[in-house]
């Protein structure tokens, strides 16, 4: 038999209509209590994940974990991207190096030169520190291109719910569509 509650707020008192029910209004400010807790853990659960989004690249091994909800890994890499500087790959920018070999042009002649001078002004602990700065970059970007190729690679294969088709559901889904094409003919 269900229960049918109505609850109306009328100047600081709860009124309580009760069809065959003996629920008391101390049993009600517990329950009502014990609600509120969840909804808080609930939502400071939400706001820690954002968080960890934000602050450590967690898309880089989303992508390698099939059972990824792909919706969860694209908010995972543009929350990530929107607290960092996004590196930029100069290859991208300028062409591939063997278009460009003996071709540097002033701008990229004077920005290796700075580099250069700022290196050799650095002690060795500032050297270390910008040459894993840079190694960084280059995996940074790396993994920028893998998440990228990955996104278009599965995104015909995402369902509504964020979940990926697995190769054998793939695989199940075309012999299918064989079968449908052989059928018509």
């Amino acid at each position: 038999m269900v229960i049918l509650l109505i609850i109306k707020l009328k100047i600081n008192h709860f009124i309580i209509f009760a069809e065959n029910s003996t629920l008391t209004f101390k049993t009600m400010k517990y329950f009502f209590g014990i609600l509120v807790c969840l909804c808080s853990i609930n939502f400071a659960l939400a706001q820690t994940k954002v968080k960890t989004y934000a602050q450590q690249p967690l898309w880089i091994h989303m992508i390698d974990n099939p059972s990824t909800n792909y919706f969860e890994a694209v908010k995972a890499y543009e929350t990530y991207w929107q607290n960092h500087e996004k590196p930029v790959d100069l290859e991208e920018e300028m062409g591939p190096i063997s278009e460009r070999v003996n071709e540097k042009s002033d701008v990229e002649k004077k920005e290796h030169k700075r580099v250069e001078k700022a290196f050799a002004k650095m002690n060795k602990r500032q050297q270390k520190k910008f040459a894993k700065q840079q190694q960084w970059q280059q995996e940074m970007i790396y993994q920028c291109k893998r998440f990228e190729e990955w996104q278009r690679d599965v995104f015909a294969w995402v369902q509504e719910d964020g979940s990926i088709l697995t190769i054998e559901q793939r695989q199940k889904m075309y012999e299918q569509k064989l079968r449908e094409a052989a059928e018509i003919k």
